[in-house]
Order: C-alpha cells, then structure tokens, then sequence
C-alpha cells in the first residue's frame, strides 16, 4: 500500500465526512487554474477544466478507497493472515487501480461523479454542476465548428443551469468580451 495509516487519517481529514462543494476542489489553487483556462479557447477551457475537475474527483475517490482499504486491514485477524496480509494489500491496490483505469467501472467522468454522489462525498449542487460541465464538455468535444460558450444555445442552457455558479455566469453571458477580457 502507498500510505502509512498515519498519512491516510490525515488525508481522510482534510477530505471530512461532509460532501465536498465546488469552492473546496480547488481549495488554494483557484487563481492558477482560472489564469490556465482564461488563455485557452472556450472548446480547451470546458476540456481542460473537466480533465482537472475530473482528476480532483478520482483524487478523493482513491483517498476515501484509501482510508476504507486500512479501516478494513485494521480490523483483520491478523494471526489468521499473517504473510498473507501483504498480498492482500497488494491485490486490493491492484483491484483499486483496474477500477479506475480503463476499461474499468469508474474509467468514466459519468462513473465517477455518480460514485462520489451516491456515497455522499459530493454535495448535491456540486454533483449538478459537474454533470452539466460534463454535458457541456461532451457538446465542446464532439462539435465540428467553433464552440461558443456564450453564443451558442445550447451551452447557454448549459451555464445557466449551473447552481454555484450562476453570477459568475450571467455576468459573463451580459458581456461576453468584458468577461474574457476580465
């Protein structure tokens, strides 16, 4: 296993019990991550901002897989595995990674964003949202022409169906070149 049991209750506590929000993924990061998709296009910012939205949901995925994987090694009869408790660890990471990876059960953004929902590690507006960037994500990856963000109907609806960050969005759909020029 890559984490002592020490490192993984400290990750477990600044993971919480409480379901994360939108403001808590990129807790400290938010200026970098805005400069990187201000100088992209609006087709790279929804991409990109997916793939970092999406590699912060699998990192809470693998820390709670983390903390569940020692809370059930702690609670083993270890005179009944002894030698055998290592490859155990090994087989759980092995399982924990082929989940993941693909073509694994949680591979997909969908899977994962269901998963963390449904164990209540994302807050209900959270989980919204980051189903409509997905949405948006895919109308940006599969359109042929030039994605507008702004102009374009379709991801208007979108955006504006976003929950924790509507001002933000309206602001930017009054004044479109205001906003990336912002």
């Amino acid at each position: 296993m890559e984490h002592d049991n020490e490192d993984t209750t400290n990750r477990e506590a600044t993971v919480g019990t409480a379901p994360i929000t939108e403001e808590e993924i990129f807790d400290g990061n938010a200026d970098d991550v805005f400069s990187l998709l201000e100088s992209e296009s609006d087709r790279g910012a929804v991409l990109v901002g997916l793939a970092l939205l999406d590699s912060e949901v699998e990192n809470l995925i693998r820390v709670k897989f983390d903390v569940a994987s020692v809370r059930y090694i702690e609670s083993l009869d270890f005179e009944r595995y002894e030698g055998d408790l290592v490859q155990l660890i090994k087989q759980q990471e092995r399982v924990r990674k082929n989940l993941l990876k693909h073509p694994g059960l949680l591979s997909s953004v969908a899977a994962k964003l269901d998963l963390a929902f449904c164990m209540g590690w994302l807050s209900e507006d959270c989980y919204h949202d980051l189903v409509q960037i997905r949405k948006l994500r895919n109308t940006a990856a599969h359109s042929v022409g030039r994605v507008d963000l702004f102009g374009d109907l379709q991801t208007r609806a979108l955006l504006t169906s976003l929950r924790t960050t509507s001002d933000d969005i309206r602001q930017g759909m009054a004044h479109p070149a205001a906003y990336r020029s912002a």
